[in-house]
């Protein structure tokens, strides 16, 4: 009877101590495109479905300089260049270098980058979750926060662009 005890235990002790080892080299980390992981999810859960505004903080600043642009052709522009990048889930962190804020200013959902390094990125999906109570006639609104670290796998972030980009947007007051 004890042997049978130890055996199960030494089976599930295998068994989680396998699944972590598994998942600290990212087997079952989230894998796809940025438009896959990131977009695709904000724009399946907002209420929302564009953005109408872009701003930038440059990390790298003394003072945390921020610019922004209510332009749909440089937010379309931003997009279609980290819509390429394959990304998978990581535990890794680093220090912020450029945060970039995609907004929906009618509804205040957002998608919130934040880039860490040169392939990098802490992202936080923020969508609008409305409950309904028909019986009651009450709506609750409620700002939902989904948040990954993901490692870009197919090139890096080009902080040219990113640095011509913000010095592009207007500053902020």
């Amino acid at each position: 009877m004890l042997e049978k005890f130890l055996l199960i235990v030494a089976i599930l002790v295998a068994f989680v101590v396998g699944y972590e080892s598994l998942s600290d080299i990212g087997v079952f980390n989230e894998r796809g495109t940025f438009k896959e992981l990131v977009l695709d999810e904000y724009l399946n859960k907002a209420s929302g479905k564009t953005f109408d505004e872009i701003s930038i903080t440059n990390h790298n600043s003394r003072d945390y300089e921020r610019r922004s642009s209510k332009d749909i052709t440089v937010i379309n522009d931003f997009l279609s260049n980290f819509n390429k990048f394959q990304i998978v889930e990581t535990k890794e962190t680093s220090y912020f270098k450029y945060t970039i804020y995609l907004s929906n200013n009618d509804t205040m959902e957002n998608i919130v980058i934040h880039i860490l390094g040169d392939n990098l990125l802490f992202v936080n999906i923020n969508h609008l979750a409305i409950k309904e109570d028909k019986e009651k006639k009450i709506k609750t609104y409620k700002l939902v926060d989904n948040r990954h670290t993901y490692k870009i796998v197919n090139d890096s972030i080009d902080f040219n662009y990113l640095n011509q980009l913000f010095y592009s947007l207007s500053e902020d007051e």
